[in-house]
């Protein structure tokens, strides 16, 4: 439970402070062809600054949920893999034990809410949103396409999230050690290690990113539909944009994650240790 509480806190807290980041970077991967300066321009001109945190809700709710969960599984399976695997090592344990997590979290969680932002962040520009609310949002896609509806992206996201997360929990112990060596780190010394693992991950599945977006911003079974699957959509997008398009929203989604997994993995250690304590008294 303190796993859990600690992870929701710590995700609420990242997200709060790297939310616009994350709008301008799904702006760039849904409309090829601006920059960040560009992209930020035009959220500003038509939204303002509470354009910079549309889908706020979405987020808030998904990011909270999806560390709370993502910390509480990967103490489940870094704890039945190390019963079932006693010779592996700390790093692959805690690789196989994150990419549970991700997948995990995926399919909890991540999936749905992430369809509930995309598509209200592909209305940013729009006078006449269909989605203006999460509670809404949620109301139309079952209505329209029925639970399946808010499934749509899976694969990518499950791709990603587990990917990420089996890069992040097995890089995190590394980088402190080469920090700290085997003592304690500080709160700024965890903060660096955290940075340095969202980093990493987050160039690592750019590409699966900008698919899951670009999928995910459609109707489910539209026939219109551009994109009918992750490789199909990095093919044509190679195809019709060059590489480039593989990295459209790079720059903010690299900067929100090196600064947000910072938060997270820090500030979820020293949480966790606060609660452990009031919990012991």
């Amino acid at each position: 439970m303190v796993t859990f509480l600690s992870g929701g806190i710590a995700g609420a807290a990242e997200i709060c402070v790297t939310m616009p980041l994350d709008t301008i970077k799904t702006q760039m991967q849904l409309k090829p062809g601006d920059n960040v300066v560009a992209t930020t321009r035009g959220i500003l001109a038509i939204r303002g600054v509470p354009g910079l945190y549309y889908g706020m809700s979405a987020m808030l709710t998904q990011v909270s949920c999806k560390a709370a969960i993502r910390f509480f599984a990967f103490e489940q399976f870094k704890g039945g893999l190390s019963t079932y695997m006693p010779s592996a090592g700390n790093s692959q344990i805690n690789f196989l034990a994150g990419l549970g997590a991700g997948f995990t979290e995926a399919a909890v969680w991540v999936t749905p809410t992430e369809r509930l932002k995309v598509l209200a962040q592909r209305e940013i520009h729009s006078t006449n949103p269909k989605f203006t609310s999460l509670p809404g949002a949620f109301r139309t896609i079952l209505a329209e396409q029925g639970p399946q509806g808010l499934f749509v992206g899976f694969l990518p996201t499950a791709m990603r999230q587990g990917l990420a997360m089996a890069v992040r929990f097995m890089l995190y112990d590394e980088v402190k050690k080469m920090l700290v060596g085997e003592e304690k780190a500080s709160p700024l010394q965890s903060l660096a290690a955290g940075m340095a693992t969202g980093t990493i991950s987050s160039l690592m599945n750019q590409p699966i990113d900008m698919a899951k977006s670009r999928i995910q911003a459609q109707e489910k079974g539209g026939a219109g539909n551009k994109y009918t699957g992750s490789i199909q959509c990095l093919r044509l997008s190679l195809r019709e944009e060059g590489i480039i398009s593989w990295y459209r929203g790079c720059a903010p989604r690299v900067l929100r994650l090196t600064i947000g997994q910072g938060i997270i993995f820090s500030s979820q250690e020293q949480i966790s240790r606060a609660l452990t304590k009031m919990l012991d008294r």
